[in-house]
């Protein structure tokens, strides 16, 4: 696959142009080692063209890292994927031209990150938060044991003075 512009030329006169994704900016040309942070609804829109009956080019994709193999031979030209678990992909899609001669397949790579607070650093967050809460709370619970035996002690010491000045 050589690049020429923002689209993939393909050995067999079938061109994909620019692959685009739902709710990301258009772009002139694919950014490389692209990462999206808890962006898990992405659909993928290519087109082929030939000079020779245009209207009859079929494809096949696949998203290595979540499909099992290619899709089925179709004329459409996009793909949806939703609720994609964290991790990095690789979207496969390659053409038919009329001649039923295949392109080779154009890929692009991307990496969905998970929400900032699904990853590693917020549960050392989490976990020092409930440590530190654990804590407070038994530091606050003993003290407040404390002060209720000195005033205890006070009364205690109250009643006894009373009772030796009542003797």
């Amino acid at each position: 696959i050589a690049r020429q512009d923002s689209s993939f030329e393909l050995k067999n006169g079938v061109l994909i142009e620019d692959i685009k994704m739902d709710s990301l900016s258009p772009w002139n040309h694919l950014p490389q080692g692209l990462v999206l942070h808890h962006q898990n609804n992405v659909t993928f829109r290519f087109i082929g063209t030939t000079m020779n009956q245009p209207w009859k080019v079929k494809y096949q994709y696949k998203l290595s890292g979540y499909d099992q193999g290619w899709s089925a031979l179709s004329s459409s030209n996009f793909a949806h994927y939703g609720k994609l678990p964290a991790g990095t992909y690789t979207f496969n899609v390659k053409a038919m031209g009329s001649n039923g001669q295949w392109s080779l397949p154009a890929e692009f790579t991307f990496q969905v990150r998970p929400p900032w607070w699904n990853n590693m650093w917020s549960y050392i967050v989490y976990t020092l938060v409930i440590f530190i809460t654990i804590v407070i709370i038994f530091r606050w619970r003993v003290s407040s044991l404390k002060e209720r035996q000195k005033k205890l002690e006070i009364r205690i010491k109250q009643a006894t003075q009373v009772i030796l000045d009542q003797k």
